[in-house]
């Protein structure tokens, strides 16, 4: 059987998750979504006393959005 490739016939992946030994304090990394058309998820490690200042922060929660929220 040498030089045979399987072939995997699963579909789009469902999620992409980037591991707990790859987050760290202020790393993004931004995925494009499944659905397409330009949509991308967006991935940000935040040590908790930093989130806590975002969400204190009226201007910026007020400039975000979030899945689902359209």
């Amino acid at each position: 059987m040498v030089g045979l490739v399987p072939t995997f016939r699963w579909g789009a992946p469902v999620a992409v998750r980037s591991g707990s030994e790859n987050k760290v304090d202020g790393k993004t990394t931004v995925y494009e979504c499944r659905r397409g058309g330009g949509s991308m998820a967006l991935e940000t490690c935040l040590a908790p006393e930093a989130l806590a200042r975002f969400v204190l922060d009226g201007e910026f929660m007020g400039a975000i959005s979030t899945a689902g929220a359209e």
